[in-house]
């Protein structure tokens, strides 16, 4: 074996070539400009792979396929691992190596990373599973869940915001949705303009009321309801506003006189007649009339603020 230059050294301590990964992971992500940063672009080259509908799903066709549940949990398996030790490791802004190259931010990988896992748990929601292995999916997707999103990046977009974004009505993304917030994703998550998951998937109902007569869209009613359901009856907070001063039961509110399925009526009516807590009564009154609140801890802070 070659000697290792300082530079490497400084890298790769002896002995850790293959005894210790996330240690050189580290290494890698912390000085991205010693190797040209290659553990970004060589997850770069796996996004591209996997992040095109056209081959996966092509793929997924084959008899042998190599996009088993085994393969796909390990690749999602590095994506956890990668996006935790980019969001503690990774420089924050760009470097610009040369004219041609330039390192990305630490935000922009985050990002990326996020659209993969996205693109990786679709996947393995769509494809056929055992009990086991739908198990050891929630398990891991709750540890990550706990690990990074609400230990690391609480209340900034998560993936349950993500999918919520793109959601299209399709029967597995409804699934994904309530896998994760089965695995514990929180649901009060808000986006640039204050809405939550919820706020988000009650604007996409409402824009496909002209669907709303056809049979076919009836499934899509029973998915919708369930999610709504398991949201309210979970940890969200009811009255948590976006910046329309709207809370989430009010952006459903308007679909309650003609929605095609009526236990979705009937559960969204029950809260709205819901008696508010005193909490949020006083908080909304602080919101109200503009009362100072810099004195409050900043949980309280926060409670007005979502008001």
């Amino acid at each position: 074996m070659a000697a290792k230059t300082k530079a490497e050294e400084d890298i790769i301590p002896e002995g850790e070539e293959h005894g210790n990964p996330p240690k050189y992971l580290e290494r890698l992500i912390h000085q991205p400009t010693w190797s040209s940063d290659i553990a970004h672009w060589t997850f770069y080259e796996l996004f591209n792979t996997m992040g095109d509908p056209t081959l996966t799903q092509l793929e997924l066709t084959k008899p042998d396929t190599v996009l088993t549940f085994d393969h796909l949990m390990d690749t999602l398996g590095f994506c956890f691992l990668y996006q935790v030790k980019v969001y503690d490791q990774a420089p924050e802004d760009e470097i610009q190596i040369d004219e041609f190259w330039t390192n990305k931010s630490k935000a922009d990988k985050l990002e990326e990373i996020s659209q993969l896992i996205l693109v990786l748990l679709k996947l393995l929601v769509s494809i056929p599973k055992s009990k086991t292995q739908s198990k050891r999916l929630k398990s891991r997707l709750a540890t990550h869940i706990n690990i990074y999103e609400l230990k690391r990046t609480n209340q900034k977009p998560n993936i349950l915001l993500k999918i919520c974004t793109s959601h299209r009505g399709d029967a597995n993304e409804f699934k994904l949705i309530k896998l994760l917030l089965k695995a514990g994703a929180d649901p009060n998550a808000v986006d640039q303009e204050r809405r939550s998951p919820l706020h988000l998937l009650a604007k996409k109902e409402l824009y496909s009321f002209k669907m709303w007569g056809n049979p076919s869209y009836f499934t899509r009613a029973e998915n919708f309801t369930s999610i709504v359901r398991v949201i309210l009856e979970g940890r969200f907070h009811e009255d948590q506003i976006n910046l329309r001063g709207q809370s989430a039961l009010e952006c459903l509110k308007p679909l309650l006189p003609l929605y095609p399925n009526a236990q979705f009526c009937q559960l969204v009516g029950s809260f709205l007649k819901g008696v508010r807590p005193l909490s949020c009564i006083a908080a909304k009154v602080v919101q109200k009339h503009q009362l100072p609140c810099e004195c409050l801890p900043v949980t309280l802070q926060s409670m007005v603020l979502q008001h």
